[in-house]
Formats: C-alpha cells, sequence, structure tokens
C-alpha cells in the first residue's frame, strides 16, 4: 500500500512503519546494534584497561618481587619492594 507524499507530510513514520507499509521485512538494525557494541568495547577498554597492573610473583630463589605495567603509557617494570611500588603509584597518580 503506497502513501500519497502529502499523508506522509502530515503524518511522518517512523521506520518500522515504513517497513511494514512497503511490506519489507522488520529486521533489527544490525548497524546500530554493532555501533553501540563498538562503543561499549572501546569505553570500557579505555577505562578499565588505564589502571596498572601489580603482580606479586616468585623466582627461582624463592625471592619475591613484584611486577607492574601501566597500560596507558605500556611501561612495564619490576620492584623488591611493596614500598617501590607504592611510591611509583604515588608518582604516576601526580604525573597524570
Amino acid at each position: 500500500m503506497k502513501m500519497s507524499a502529502k499523508f506522509i507530510e502530515r503524518y511522518p513514520l517512523n521506520p518500522a512503519e515504513y517497513l511494514e507499509i512497503e511490506g519489507l521485512p522488520q529486521e533489527p538494525n544490525r548497524f546500530w546494534q554493532r555501533f553501540h557494541d563498538g562503543l561499549q568495547s572501546l569505553f570500557s577498554t579505555l577505562v578499565t584497561n588505564s589502571e596498572p597492573k601489580i603482580r606479586l610473583k616468585q623466582n627461582r630463589n624463592g625471592e619475591r618481587y613484584w611486577q607492574v605495567y601501566d597500560p596507558s603509557t605500556n611501561y612495564s617494570t619490576t620492584f623488591d619492594s611493596e614500598t617501590a611500588v607504592r611510591i611509583w603509584l604515588e608518582q604516576r597518580y601526580y604525573t597524570l
């Protein structure tokens, strides 16, 4: 069923109504869903990956050390004491 231009101007249709009138299949809009998913992924990456990763590890001799990684600068290093890690964290915080 075709609508006249005057009718459409007077009573605008949303996309779902247009597809129904034209007899076209009403599939979910995949473009917008993918766009939304991409933005969610980007947002999650930016928010969650900016925090430093700190792991307490042990070498072959049984000595413990801290491995740190800062994803925002791609900086990685190790420390032999918790105090050194805390100092690094404070310096990182004040330089951001």
